[in-house]
């Protein structure tokens, strides 16, 4: 969605000053157009970063969750091999 706002912007801001000065060429990187292209591509590189914050905590989310039952599965087969000795304890 914001790609489409991007283009919009870019077209209007080209079609409003080709109204204007029609026998000016305009250069898309003049000095005037030079805080609103930094604007735009700030806001891209926003947008880009907070992707990648967001797959990078669903990532931490999913190995931490792996992690945890690695552990309850590794404790689960250490009582299995030792079934008297746990029940013993349990029982003491």
């Amino acid at each position: 969605p914001s790609l489409h706002l991007l283009r919009f912007f870019l077209h209007e801001y080209r079609n409003c000053y080709s109204l204007i000065t029609q026998n000016k060429a305009i250069s898309l990187f003049s000095k005037e157009n030079q805080r609103f292209f930094f604007f735009l591509y700030n806001s891209h590189v926003y947008e880009c970063e907070s992707i990648l914050v967001f797959l990078r905590k669903q990532s931490f989310r999913l190995r931490s969750t792996s992690f945890r039952i690695l552990l309850e599965r590794i404790n689960f087969y250490g009582k299995m091999e030792h079934p008297v000795v746990v029940f013993s304890n349990d029982f003491q």
